[in-house]
């Protein structure tokens, strides 16, 4: 078994990238949550991943976007999750899930089998506050090269605002 690094890890994040298979353009509830997601792969057609979107029915603020990799005749891992706020904060933790904040697989956990769907290593997120900004920042961060093209993601780029961010969000429209 191939083991990584984490600037291989990093290199896997920031890698350029290309949708083929464009999220829909509403999300779907299931269990409390709204969901979509895509499929997308390195430009070089070399690496494949999977990205998971989700907001909390009951907590808007709650939000979270994922980035799963595939590499070949491996596990899948979780190399990074983009999460909003989704617990009160306590002064006598630590704990970073009362802001915006990321959740990065370290490769020493993924080398040695330990492939959580919460990775261990967490960094506060000051580059977003809303949904719309978060996915703006991972299309930026993950290196989404054809994100303009998809029109689901393309309306988080052309807009400044959150003013209609669930415009179809309920919806059932399909495209890419």
């Amino acid at each position: 078994m191939l083991s990584f690094t984490d600037a291989d890890f990093e290199k896997l994040i920031t890698c350029p990238k290309k949708v083929i298979v464009a999220p829909k353009l509403s999300l779907k509830l299931e269990n409390r949550n709204f969901r979509n997601s895509m499929e997308i792969i390195s430009v070089d057609d070399e690496q494949k991943f999977k990205v998971f979107i989700r907001i909390s029915e009951k907590f808007q603020e709650d939000f979270s976007i994922g980035l799963r990799y595939f590499p070949p005749n491996q596990p899948e891992g979780q190399l990074i999750r983009f999460n909003g706020p989704h617990e009160p904060f306590d002064l006598t933790t630590k704990d970073l899930h009362y802001a915006p904040h990321l959740h990065i697989l370290p490769a020493s956990d993924y080398n040695s089998g330990i492939r959580r769907k919460d990775p261990r290593k967490k960094i506060r997120a000051n580059e977003y506050s809303t949904y719309e900004e978060e996915i703006r920042y991972f299309i930026k961060y993950c290196n989404i090269t054809n994100a303009p093209e998809i029109k689901y993601l393309s309306q988080f780029l052309r807009k400044e605002t959150t003013s209609d961010l669930f415009d179809n969000f309920y919806g059932d429209d399909n495209g890419a």
